[in-house]
């Protein structure tokens, strides 16, 4: 797997492995996401969005189900750790998915391009980030001021 591999070439501790899927399932996700609409928007690609009945169904839905199956597959299945890597990168997909619109989702109309959808991808990457590489930090941080 080569998250696997990056993350071991990288720090070469399992500690926060799963985080780091997370973060980068998610990252590359919603690249990938932005830059799928627009090429389509701009034709580059044909048309490939899904419209049943007149109605277009964003990603944002496929997101939120990804995110429901890994919470029933996670509470129920997933017992081991590779199991649980697995599922931390079809998370990070479905976080991917359902943030990259959240600003439709918040504001309940159709405009992919709004502002709140960047700055929820920001967020959620600030805070994996700290999750992945400032865990110990904030961990230390929190005991220190907690002897005071």
């Amino acid at each position: 797997m080569i998250f696997h591999r990056i993350w071991h070439r990288l720090f070469g501790s399992k500690q926060e492995e799963t985080s780091f899927y997370i973060l980068m399932s998610f990252l590359i996700t919603f690249v990938v996401a932005r830059l799928i609409v627009y090429l389509i928007v701009e034709d580059f690609l044909p048309d490939i969005f899904l419209t049943i009945k007149g109605v277009h169904i964003h990603h944002l839905s496929y997101g939120i189900f990804l995110l429901a199956w890994v919470g029933f597959y996670c509470l129920v299945y997933a017992n081991t750790a590779q199991k649980l890597y697995k599922t931390a990168i079809v998370y990070g997909i479905g976080l991917g998915l359902t943030f990259d619109e959240f600003g439709m989702w918040l504001r309940l109309r159709d405009d992919y391009w709004i502002r709140q959808s960047y700055d929820a991808i920001i967020v959620i990457s600030i805070l994996l980030i700290n999750f992945v590489y400032l865990r110990h930090f904030w961990a230390r941080l929190i005991r220190f001021f907690a002897r005071r």
